[in-house]
């Protein structure tokens, strides 16, 4: 009988892993796909440590008229330091990986007007590295989870404000953000500064071709830990017709006044 109930539960884990690698990731649309200013960020999951882990469809690529451009980031959201990184791109030209009209069955990709091909990174892209993925995440002890982009507003409800504040200097060309600043503020927090970035390269220069337009808060995902976020930027640059958005994570330790 003990060894039967341990051969249950053998095959029971043996299941549950299987499970986990067949599974595929959810895509979270990241901002108006019907203005053309979204990116696509398929979330991983966290670990205890703290450690964020996603995938971004960089969808300036397809809007440039390439191929799919796909971003493996595992993040330790209380330094903000990538730990591993790796892109995966398909070029349209190679007939063995290209499905180009997938988005059409799509009906995720279709009813948003958003033309990502969800299809494509299911059957095609996910299929093919889900183990290196898995792998990598098993290093970090990041369980795939399924998470939902949580609208800024929603930290007013457990009494935070999160403040951006960017200095921008006006050109003949349009506006350019030299200084960003996030701050949160709270009974608890006070004041704490989760991000500063200020730019002293030449391409911040009023006399030079406009590089970060602005940057602005799109949401964050919440830890299931602890009471952490990754915060999503987007850093808009100019781009190939059109403004391009890159996406990044800020890291925010949503107790009173610690740091990490």
């Amino acid at each position: 009988m003990k060894y039967y109930f341990v051969s249950i539960i053998f095959c029971f884990n043996a299941f549950w892993i299987q499970a986990q690698v067949i599974d595929c990731p959810k895509p979270v649309i990241v901002g108006n796909p019907m203005e053309s200013n979204y990116q696509v960020i398929y979330p991983l999951g966290w670990s205890e440590k703290g450690d964020f882990s996603y995938i971004h469809q960089d969808i300036n690529v397809v809007a440039g008229g390439g191929g799919f451009q796909y971003n493996f980031v595992v993040q330790n959201m209380k330094t903000d330091k990538i730990l591993f990184e790796k892109s995966i791109y398909y070029n349209p030209e190679d007939e063995h990986v290209w499905k180009p009209s997938s988005t059409k069955v799509d009906s995720l990709a279709y009813k948003k007007g958003a033309y990502f091909d969800h299809a494509f990174f299911k059957t095609i892209a996910w299929d093919k590295n889900k183990h290196l993925i898995l792998d990598v995440l098993s290093n970090y002890k990041i369980e795939p989870t399924n998470l939902s982009l949580n609208n800024i507003s929603k930290l007013q409800e457990k009494g935070i404000t999160i403040d951006e504040k960017s200095n921008i200097v006006n050109t003949k060309n349009g506006s350019l953000t030299t200084d960003y600043k996030i701050t949160l503020y709270s009974k608890n927090i006070k004041e704490k500064i989760v991000y500063h970035w200020h730019c002293q390269e030449e391409k911040c220069s009023k006399n030079s071709p406009l590089s970060h337009r602005r940057f602005m808060i799109k949401g964050y995902f919440q830890s299931p830990f602890e009471n952490r976020a990754a915060i999503i930027v987007f850093n808009e640059n100019n781009g190939y017709e059109e403004t391009y958005e890159f996406p990044f994570a800020v890291g925010a330790n949503l107790e009173k006044n610690k740091t990490n």
